[in-house]
């Protein structure tokens, strides 16, 4: 990404500002690897304590992760509640993960990944089938104890819409970015501070205040390249006109110029 640094230290100056939110949604501690993943699948759209207590109906509700890997999507989102924040998306990221990691590995455990090196164990995650950008930081940060900070779509694009971020990244850049420059001392911090944050009043005002700005400077720049375009237009009218006048006048005095020669040979 060009001007990495650049957008780096506006994160970090960012972090030193809502630092405070992150006391809003303290972090649930699983020790269970697949659960741990799982709370990362269901606090994408949610707090953590609202996902924890999601992910308690889920496991009571069934024998094993197993037998929640073959629950139906439709079941599941009964379990949880059909007025749980996205609840079928995440249901189906559940499901689906569940079952790329069985398919995987032919169990559910995946405790190994904390023996493995962090490339292996980051090529491991990368691989399954429906894993969301923040279920994968999450996981990242919280079980295998390595940098990431898990942007939720909130998160995503209040950082994108207020210049945090360039305005086309992607959020895989954007968590590629954050991972880099971010210290893991202050990843759970940031990921959970930027979730509250772009959702409180404070972060929707920045949000509209920023998108106001990008309207006026939009604005003013189709208006400079409108009268750039008009002063380039009468430019060229005037050349135009000119150069007619002056094809006149030649034509006049060549004209002229003939008369006078045929007169003489009548005189003649």
């Amino acid at each position: 990404m060009r001007n990495a640094t650049q957008y780096a230290n506006r994160i970090k100056r960012l972090l030193g500002k809502i630092r405070g939110e992150a006391k809003k949604d303290p972090p649930v501690e699983v020790e269970d690897a697949t659960q741990t993943l799982l709370l990362g699948i269901l606090s994408r759209s949610a707090t953590e304590k609202k996902a924890f207590d999601a992910l308690t109906r889920l496991t009571e509700a069934t024998v094993d992760l197993n037998d929640l890997r073959v629950t139906p999507v439709a079941e599941m989102v009964q379990i949880v509640g059909v007025g749980y924040p996205q609840v079928r998306s995440v249901c189906e990221e559940t499901s689906q993960v569940l079952g790329s990691i069985f398919n995987r590995i032919h169990e559910l455990d995946l405790s190994f990944l904390k023996s493995m090196g962090k490339k292996a164990a980051a090529s491991f995650m990368d691989s399954l089938d429906g894993l969301s950008q923040h279920a994968n930081a999450f996981f990242t940060l919280r079980y295998l104890e390595t940098a990431a900070v898990a942007l939720d779509e909130a998160a995503y694009d209040y950082l994108i819409k207020t210049g945090h971020l360039p305005e086309r990244t992607g959020i895989e850049d954007a968590h590629k970015l954050l991972r880099i420059h971010v210290k893991e001392s202050d990843a759970g911090t940031l990921s959970a501070a930027l979730k509250v944050h772009a959702r409180s009043s404070a972060g929707k005002k920045e949000m509209r205040a920023a998108a106001a700005a990008d309207g006026a400077d939009r604005k003013t720049g189709a208006s400079r390249a409108a009268s750039k375009k008009k002063r380039k237009t009468s430019k060229a009218r005037a050349g135009t006109t000119k150069s007619r006048a002056k094809s006149r006048s030649t034509a006049t005095r060549t004209s002229g110029r003939t008369k006078k020669k045929v007169t003489k040979r009548l005189r003649r």
